[in-house]
């Protein structure tokens, strides 16, 4: 996120393995990756300390020409992210957690309330934002601003040193959105790809920016204006992840309280640049003097984000500055043998910076330390904030990213150890059980150990009954109200609450804040907005609900709510009644059916008269057309269930075994996926689920020894290959790697899915 223009403080840039966010810009010579700034995520208020340095340091460039017609010419504008793939640039988070509780009365509450800067709101705090058609605040939600392209208001200059930059045009309070990073979202060979071309087109100077593992953004040749942002030793700005509905976009946002025509800047963080350290133009007091090279890492303190030293609990402004360095002294790093800062349990302010730091890094020693902050907490009150800012969701992350390392995987089941959980809910909502049930599969007994002791104290806890939420829809959209005749304004009637405010409806407020004229009352940062309210006649009679009135609404809710209970339960009783006597009228049925035969095979034997024995040859063709319609139907039944049953294996046969696929080939590989799957399923045939034809479900068990049955198989297979490399697999070796691992055992395997076998197979 540099301008192009800008040579001493342009970088090399990052390999895909940054552990952070990726921007900048490189010379021609480098040949991968992108810039890391660490400054993601809302820093913390700055010390009394930190605000007179900032203030004695800041950069004014309001002298400085608008160059905007110039610098767009330079690359094409969008307005939106370009995914070369419809998969790239996908949220990791359940669609159901991303509802916020907060809730909003224009009446009562102020206008931060609903979900601005200090509300609380659970989708503010872990960067989500909220969604117009489920947000309870409706029109008067705060957390849209990517959404509705809330940008604050911004110029480009040509600056002296470092080409275009970007100036605020009206002074911007702490965390004020000011732009989205836009550009081409492309996967990680399209990114070397484009860092090869790039070079070989001539052009020297980049703009990436990692989004997620393995995935870019590209603003080289067309993104937004928020590329021009230069770098800076004491920045004022910093770069943020936010997940907006189902993709995760970037943004830059005010790190400290801005004045009108300073420069926008964020710490580059260019140490994935390359080895070739390039001279930093910042001009400020805390200048390290360079960006990039091989002694500066993504472990400095000095270009270490203000959220990970407060996610660390080093606050003192002493200790920062020894840690950090300066021109003449050497800066500590994170993996320095004498950088051990003194590890604290997480107080309750704290968890949103050690929950967002979390989130954020890919650093494996940051993880480590942050998670042994977590372990050590014993307080209630912390460990429940950190499960309400969707712990559990953040927790199987962890697992599934870091599966292969047994450190994090142990640190991480001993920190869930020891939450505060009352119901099952939020570890089903979250399906963090699924990595845990993988963990107790695993051969590190410690990992094992621990996984077995959450997943029995998880058994323990029973799950609430809720009330299954709406399927979510487009809002309909309405037609403008008729303007009301002009009426003299009723007197104001003093409101009395029929029930706590968590609990009322704001049915009373018929239509959107959007529907009617507002007054916008604009700060530095956040548009506060107070809803116009046509004025009503005159009640001929005010009515002042009683405590009675209260009481009988909340008995008619708790009633209500009764009978939806007690309606779900009586039509689950009846469904089962029906199955039942389904089952027992095709048990006479059948009966009946075998009783006839049983009799015509009694007459047609019994002898008789010369009447009788001239029946005998039709009777015997008629039992020969039912036994033959018999087999045809039994035999489609069977093949029917043998379809579903591979159908329901091949998916996690296939998943299993994909990360080896090119080491075997496409065409060996569909034929030992096929040759597995098919081996599983006859396993399965014995099972009384297949028998009964009730195989319509796959626990968590199964799948795991699918899994550890396809691994052994696939390791023997490799073994083989690589014994004879120079001989094509023939049917004796196919037939020798499909001997049963020990792992499988002697049980039926019951499988779950709904691809079909040869789709997934090619």
């Amino acid at each position: 996120m540099s301008n192009p223009d800008h040579d001493s403080e342009g970088s090399q840039p990052a390999t895909p393995t940054s552990p952070s966010l990726s921007v900048g810009r490189t010379a021609m010579s480098t040949a991968s990756a992108s810039a890391s700034p660490q400054d993601y995520t809302p820093p913390p208020l700055p010390s009394r300390k930190q605000s007179a340095t900032t203030n004695a340091s800041t950069q004014f460039i309001g002298h400085l020409p608008i160059a905007r017609e110039e610098a767009i010419k330079t690359f094409k504008q969008i307005s939106d992210n370009w995914y070369q793939y419809k998969i790239l640039g996908r949220t990791r988070e359940l669609l159901e957690s991303m509802i916020c509780d907060c809730t909003f009365d224009p009446d009562f509450d102020d206008d931060d309330v609903a979900c601005g800067h200090d509300s609380d709101c659970i989708n503010r705090l872990t960067q989500i934002e909220c969604l117009a058609g489920d947000c309870r605040c409706k029109g008067y939600c705060q957390n849209q601003r990517f959404q509705k392209k809330q940008y604050a208001p911004i110029e480009i200059v040509k600056t002296e040193k470092k080409g275009y930059g970007l100036r605020a045009e009206q002074d911007m309070a702490r965390d004020t959105f000011i732009y989205e990073y836009v550009g081409d979202v492309v996967n990680n060979n399209s990114f070397k790809k484009r860092m090869r071309d790039y070079a070989n087109e001539g052009i020297q100077h980049f703009y990436f920016m990692m989004l997620q593992k393995d995935e870019f953004i590209d603003a080289t040749k067309s993104g937004g204006i928020g590329r021009f942002a230069n770098h800076s030793c004491n920045p004022n700005c910093y770069v943020a992840k936010w997940t907006i509905d189902q993709h995760v976009r970037m943004g830059i946002f005010a790190k400290r309280n801005i004045k009108k025509d300073e420069e926008l800047t964020f710490n580059y963080n260019v140490d994935r640049y390359g080895h070739q350290a390039q001279i930093c133009y910042c001009g400020e007091p805390n200048c390290v003097g360079f960006i990039g090279g091989k002694t500066q890492t993504d472990a400095d303190i000095s270009t270490m984000d203000e959220l990970y030293l407060d996610a660390l609990g080093i606050t003192d402004d002493a200790v920062l500055q020894e840690l950090k360095g300066t021109k003449k002294k050497k800066g500590k790093k994170i993996d320095d043998p004498d950088f051990m800062p003194a590890m604290k349990p997480v107080t309750e302010k704290e968890v949103p910076k050690v929950v967002q730091a979390i989130r954020q890094t890919q650093s494996k020693k940051m993880l480590f330390k942050l998670l042994t902050r977590l372990k050590m907490t014993e307080e209630q009150a912390p460990l429940r904030q950190v499960m309400r800012l969707r712990g559990f969701s953040l927790m199987k992350n962890i697992l599934e990213d870091y599966v292969s390392d047994m450190e994090i995987v142990a640190l991480a089941l001993q920190s869930m150890l020891s939450w505060p959980l009352i119901v099952k809910n939020k570890v089903e909502d979250s399906q963090i059980s699924i990595p845990v049930k993988l963990c107790m599969e695993s051969e590190n007994e410690n990992v094992k150990t621990w996984a077995e002791k959450l997943h029995s104290h998880w058994e323990t806890l029973e799950l609430s009954y809720r009330i299954p939420r709406l399927p979510r829809r487009e809002r309909p959209v309405e037609e403008e109200p008729e303007p009301e005749p002009e009426t003299e304004p009723a007197p104001t009637l003093q409101f009395i609450p029929t029930q706590p405010r968590n609990h009322r409806t704001s049915s009373y407020i018929e239509e959107d804040r959007d529907r009617y004229p507002v007054k916008r009352h604009r700060g530095p940062n956040l548009q506060f907005y107070t809803p116009y309210v046509a004025p009503k006649p005159n009640p001929e009679e005010p009515v002042v609900p009683s405590l009675p009135s209260r009481i009988e609404l909340v008995k008619q809710q708790q009633a209500e709510l009764d009978a939806i209970i007690a309606a779900a339960r009586e039509e689950k009783a009846q469904a089962e009644a029906k199955a039942q006597a389904e089952a027992e009228a095709e048990a006479i049925a059948e009966e009946e059916r075998r009783l006839k035969k049983e009799r015509a095979k009694a007459e047609g034997g019994g002898g008789g008269d010369g009447s009788s024995s001239k029946k005998r040859p039709r009777d015997r063709d008629r039992e020969k057309k039912e036994r033959r319609k018999d087999r045809r139907e039994n035999a489609d039944k069977e093949a029917l269930k043998e379809k579903k049953l591979l159908k329901l294996i091949s998916p996690v046969v296939v998943k299993s075994m994909s990360k080896h696929a090119s080491a075997i080939g496409h065409e060996r590989f569909k034929k030992y996926a096929k040759e597995l799957t098919e081996k599983i399923a006859e396993r399965e045939k014995k099972s009384s689920a297949f028998q009964e034809n009730k195989l319509d479900s796959l626990s968590d068990e199964k799948v795991v020894k699918i899994k550890k049955y396809a691994k052994e198989y696939i390791d023997k297979l490799l073994r083989k290959m690589d014994s004879k490399p120079s001989r094509k697999p023939s049917s004796s070796m196919s037939a020798s790697t499909s001997a049963t691992p020990s792992g499988l055992g002697g049980s039926p395997i019951v499988g779950v899915g709904n691809t079909d076998f040869s789709c997934a197979t090619s």
